[in-house]
């Protein structure tokens, strides 16, 4: 990370995307777990996201210096039905996480569902 070497998350004009909204999917207070989506500047109808997690030490996308991904995660590129679609799988995916553990109690819907509203709006 830095601007020597910028990377999605916190230089996303380097690569022509702006910010759109992410997700917390874990809502932990010493790691992250996050989808982040952007749209690209150029070709507004298209949009990438993609999905971190860590601890507190590194940040959140340090890694993502292409719009390819780093070594351990892609960089997702489609539409933003394709979008939508993948964050409401998350969601599903990570409930079927949650109910099969009595002490998650964190729901991450209303984030999701706020996510996909301004997805919608654009």
């Amino acid at each position: 990370m830095g601007y020597e070497n910028p990377d999605l998350y916190y230089q996303p004009d380097a690569f022509g995307i702006t910010p759109v909204g992410e997700v917390d999917w874990d809502d932990e207070s010493c790691s992250f777990c996050i989808t982040a989506v952007w749209q690209c500047k150029e070709d507004t109808k298209v949009f990438y996201w993609a999905q971190d997690s860590g601890c507190s030490c590194p940040a959140p996308f340090e890694g993502f210096t292409s719009l390819e991904g780093n070594d351990w995660a892609e960089v997702n590129k489609g539409t933003k039905h394709e979008c939508i679609k993948a964050l409401l799988d998350e969601l599903e995916r990570v409930k079927k996480v949650n109910e099969s553990y009595s002490w998650r109690t964190f729901d991450p819907s209303d984030d999701v569902l706020e996510l996909v509203g301004k997805l919608v709006r654009l």
